[in-house]
């Protein structure tokens, strides 16, 4: 997360990742209280990126689902 605003290739690479293995999972509900509880310190700068993550888990996961159905 502290890396997150660097852009750097590899974070939104890893971050892929981990959307990829949750929905192979079944980690289709985590919620946003427990995805903030994974970062042990957070700021407000951290918390909002954070939060803007959870987002992009959410929309990951639905756009997994989709796919998943059409096949």
């Amino acid at each position: 997360l502290d890396t997150w605003s660097s852009f750097h290739p590899l974070d939104t690479e890893r971050f892929n990742d981990f959307v990829s293995e949750a929905y192979r999972n079944g980690d289709f509900n985590i919620s946003h209280e427990n995805f903030l509880a994974v970062f042990p310190t957070l700021n407000e700068h951290l918390e909002r990126t954070a939060s803007n993550l959870y987002g992009r888990y959410e929309n990951g996961i639905e756009l997994l689902r989709q796919f998943h159905k059409n096949l």
